[in-house]
């Protein structure tokens, strides 16, 4: 059976396509006041009393560091605008079916805004005049500005005008955006999965009112999308389609 040879940027297409393995939003543990961070996945959360439930944490080679019950830790997590540090207590631990720490008595949270507008994860199909048009693929987006990789050098320079246009589909219905931009940043090869693909940083200059509502609901939309770890579990598994009563 022949192998199906795909373009460079169908590649990148598929590969940003999956969210779930780009996910950014992971919460980091340091033992004490250790300056070593372990990425772990939040399980849960109980609202009171305050408690959350955390993967144990881990090396690289995925063997588990020694943790006690009662032990300080110093926790950071990730949203989309905000950077939270706090510290905990290890209240529990359990080790089956699988290695899992209860963290509780959080205090000392301290936060710090990273961008004013929430940013999401994006694979959109796109288009940059600069006059010339170039196919491309918006890789994250905010209401404020887009991310977008093509497979050439567009030869841009930061602040120079273009025009980006995009296809984002909600609510069952086709929608076009075409926005003024000014270049913030070239990137280049950004990604070394994808040595031929060129990134670039874009700023929307005063979007319309419908399109900066469907910017809004682009960027919602995908968040929910990144954040739904239970939706992507299941739609990783081999499911039937059926009609739940």
């Amino acid at each position: 059976m022949a192998t199906i040879q795909r373009s460079p940027m169908e590649r990148f297409a598929r590969s940003y396509a999956d969210l779930a393995r780009r996910a950014r939003f992971e919460m980091q543990v340091s033992p004490g006041d250790s300056e070593r961070r372990f990425p772990v996945d939040l399980l849960g959360v109980l609202r009171a009393p305050r408690n959350l439930l955390i993967s144990a944490p881990a090396n690289r080679d995925n063997s588990l560091i020694a943790v006690t019950k009662g032990q300080a830790m110093t926790c950071r997590w990730f949203n989309p605008t905000t950077v939270f540090r706090f510290r905990a207590m290890i209240t529990s631990l359990a080790f089956e079916p699988k290695p899992v720490v209860y963290l509780g008595q959080l205090h000392a949270i301290r936060r710090r805004t990273l961008r004013a507008l929430p940013r999401a994860l994006a694979a959109l199909s796109a288009s940059v005049r600069t006059p010339t048009p170039f196919p491309a693929l918006v890789t994250d987006l905010s209401v404020g500005g887009a991310q977008v990789g093509a497979a050439g050098d567009l030869g841009v320079a930061p602040g120079q005008q273009v025009e980006l246009a995009i296809r984002p589909r909600l609510v069952e219905r086709d929608f076009v955006v075409a926005l003024k931009c000014s270049v913030a940043s070239v990137q280049g090869h950004a990604d070394p999965e994808h040595p031929q693909i060129h990134f670039y940083g874009l700023n929307f200059l005063e979007p319309g009112d419908t399109d900066l509502l469907i910017l809004h609901a682009c960027v919602q939309e995908r968040l929910a999308q990144e954040t739904d770890l239970l939706t992507q579990l299941l739609l990783g598994e081999s499911t039937e389609v059926d009609t739940l009563d």
